[in-house]
Order: C-alpha cells, then sequence, then structure tokens
C-alpha cells in the first residue's frame, strides 16, 4: 500500500510541473497584406447579397410597407457614398409626389391693380430618406399663356410627411384680359411644375406632368367680363 502511495504522489507532482511556454508564430507578411483585401472582399459580398436580396428598381420592393419600417430607419443610418452606391437616384424621385393642395382653391388669379398669382402645391414624401426642397420652378398656364414663378427658399420634407408650399409672383395686365375673356371656355387654368431636391443620397430632380382641371379662385375679374 505504501508503494502505490507513492506511486499515485509521484504522477500527481508530475502533472503540476507547468509545461514550458512555446514561442509566439509570427504571421507572415504576406497574410498580413491579404487581411484588408479578404475584408473588403468580405464586405463587398454582403453588400451585393444585400442588393441581390432586396431590390430597390421598377418600384418592386420586399422592403417598402409599413411591416418593414425598421429596416428603412436603419438603412438611413448608413454612410451617404453606401446608400448612393445601393440606392438609386430614380427610385428617390419616384418617391416624391407633387401636386396642387385638394381642400380650398389651390390657386387665386387677382386682377387687381396689383395683378398677381398664388399657387399652393403640397409635396408628399414616401420614401424612407430625409429631402430637401431646393428650389421650385412653377409654369402656370393662364387660357394657353405661360406664366414661370420660382420658389427658392430650402424646405424640409421629412419621410413620410407632406409638406404645403406656396409660390406668387405678378401677372401682366394684358393676360389678365386674355384670360377675362376666356373664363366662359371652362378649362383655362392649368400648370406644371419643376422641382429640385437634396439629400445624403442623391441630388435629385422631380418633373410633374400638366396638372389640369384646376378650379382657381378669381378676384377682381367679373369687371373685365362683364365689361368685354
Amino acid at each position: 500500500m505504501l508503494g502505490s502511495a507513492r506511486k499515485a504522489l509521484s504522477k500527481k507532482c508530475i502533472s503540476r510541473v507547468p509545461s514550458p511556454p512555446t514561442a509566439p508564430q509570427r504571421v507572415p507578411h504576406s497574410a498580413r497584406s491579404r487581411a484588408p483585401i479578404e475584408n473588403g472582399r468580405t464586405a463587398h459580398t454582403i453588400c451585393s447579397q444585400l442588393r441581390a436580396a432586396i431590390p430597390c428598381h421598377h418600384g418592386q420592393t420586399m422592403v417598402e410597407g409599413v411591416a418593414l419600417n425598421w429596416f428603412w430607419k436603419l438603412m438611413a443610418t448608413l454612410p451617404g457614398f453606401l446608400l448612393r452606391w445601393w440606392y438609386p437616384r430614380e427610385a428617390l424621385a419616384r418617391h416624391i409626389r407633387i401636386d396642387v393642395r385638394p381642400r380650398h382653391a389651390p390657386v387665386q388669379i387677382n386682377g387687381g391693380d396689383v395683378s398677381e398669382a398664388t399657387i399652393w402645391l403640397q409635396i408628399q414624401n414616401t420614401g424612407p430618406f430625409f429631402v430637401e426642397l431646393d428650389r421650385m420652378t412653377v409654369q402656370l398656364n393662364l387660357a394657353g399663356y405661360p406664366l414661370d414663378y420660382y420658389m427658392l427658399d430650402r424646405t424640409p420634407v421629412p419621410p413620410a410627411t407632406t409638406t404645403e408650399v406656396y409660390v406668387r409672383g405678378p401677372i401682366p395686365h394684358g393676360v389678365i384680359k386674355h384670360y377675362a375673356l376666356n373664363i366662359k371656355n371652362g378649362d383655362i387654368v392649368s400648370l406644371q411644375v419643376r422641382a429640385e431636391f437634396n439629400s445624403k443620397v442623391h441630388d435629385f430632380t422631380v418633373r410633374t406632368e400638366t396638372l389640369s382641371g384646376i378650379q382657381p379662385r378669381n378676384l377682381n375679374i367679373p369687371n373685365l367680363v362683364s365689361a368685354a
């Protein structure tokens, strides 16, 4: 029994002897130089897979909808250079809708001593990114005569919001007379809009089609009509 106890004690002491330290292995220089390249390739592969899995062209995307608002909020926090590569300029423009305001009169024609036109518009941003209206040109057509008005004030348009803006400008008295003589012809007021927007993703342009069927509010016009 004494001999077996000595053997067990010697084994226990041998197991407690620490093993000699191993020298650190050097990483070859070629492997260190390849690491950033491999990391870049990995990031590019991930972005490529994300772009392929979640396309955003032609308005048919799997992420457009209320159920995935969290995804768009996450995307909005990404750096601008990555968003520019992934999100096209055309997609930003598709999410901006410009129209005349639906309530009251969207256009007011004042034919008084200081003749002028006032136009109210709504800008709806249905996209996930914050955009800013940089400038806007509105062409008002009165009985076939075009008048251009400009808005140069920068206006923020946050995502999922509707912003109302207006433009105002003079009308020559000759155009007022021409307009008064043609009021009886019905639908003679229309307009077109060209708007320039800024964002962290792209700067882009939105052009509307001809917005017709506008029923303006006429001030100081009936006297001209009766005189004709």
